[in-house]
């Protein structure tokens, strides 16, 4: 069955012709089994294996898909509901007869569609034209003055208020009248020098130390204090301040304030004895913990 036709034309009347609807779903089902049959045969619109060939029975009840012992009341109460035109002709072959009313094609269908398809790659690979933005830029602002403006956009309960007769005027530095007055800088903290690696002392406060112990003074209270930071792994905010502070309990054998210690309580901070620190940890004179360096002899 050569030339066979790849699809086939099914109207929407098909679901509401009285005929077909009185018809079992059963043979509604063989009816469209056997349109497409007839667009396998040739000439289309019959159903034969050849012109005047007629199918063996049970290879026309396979390709309608039916039962071969009843093919042929069905296909007697198809043609009595006149489906698609079904008649049987004096050579054993079927014919539809409303085929060539349904089935023929337009012989113009192939041109405009070729035609369509043209018109629509065409549009598909159209220039599109190029559109270049206008931007407009604003001279001479800035963006601490964009920032600011939101500023009292986003904040109108902050913005400046004009005073009625008779009210007092806010003080300086109010909220009011310094909404967009930037914060004052910290000044930056003034560079510390590391004496003997623990102490931290500004050339002021050493400046300080010097004209008031001497020079001697200030290095003998500046390796004290090392020495007890190295050995108990303290901090202090200030160092200078805390010289100043064993240096006030030391003459006055109390607190850091200056009163004497009540009784009980606690004679200050000691004196920390350098020498018993470096014979217990082997520092200075010391080589070892316990044992004085040797010093040899000058000739």
């Amino acid at each position: 069955m050569p030339n066979r036709r790849p699809w086939l034309r099914l109207y929407t009347s098909w679901r509401t012709d009285e005929r077909v609807q009185a018809l079992s779903p059963y043979l509604r089902a063989v009816a469209i089994n056997l349109l497409c049959l007839a667009g396998e045969c040739d000439p289309h619109g019959t159903i034969q294996l050849s012109p005047g060939q007629p199918f063996p029975p049970h290879s026309l009840a396979r390709a309608l898909n039916v039962d071969p012992a009843a093919l042929a009341s069905v296909l007697d109460r198809l043609q009595t509901a006149a489906v698609f035109g079904l008649s049987r002709r004096s050579d054993g072959t079927w014919l539809l007869g409303k085929w060539p009313a349904s089935q023929t094609s337009d012989p113009t269908a192939s041109e405009r569609v070729s035609r369509y398809r043209a018109n629509l790659d065409n549009r598909n690979t159209a220039v599109t034209p190029t559109v270049t933005p206008t931007v407009t830029v604003t001279p001479n602002v800035t963006v601490q003055s964009r920032v600011e403006e939101s500023r009292v956009d986003v904040n109108p309960l902050l913005s400046p208020v004009a005073a009625a007769p008779g009210d007092i005027p806010p003080p300086a530095g109010d909220a009011h009248s310094s909404v967009l007055t930037p914060k004052k800088k910290k000044p930056p903290a003034p560079t510390k020098t590391a004496y003997l690696e623990n102490v931290l002392l500004t050339e002021d406060e050493y400046a300080k130390l010097v004209a008031r112990f001497g020079q001697d003074g200030t290095a003998q209270r500046i390796e004290t204090l090392s020495l007890y930071i190295a050995s108990k792994g303290v901090k202090y905010r200030s160092h200078y301040a805390t010289i100043l502070v064993w240096e006030r309990r030391h003459e006055t054998g109390g607190n850091a304030n200056g009163r004497p210690p009540a009784a009980g309580e606690s004679q200050g901070h000691p004196k920390p004895d350098v020498d018993a620190f470096e014979r217990e940890w082997g520092f200075g004179k010391y080589d070892r913990p316990g044992h004085l360096r040797e010093v040899p002899a000058v000739p």
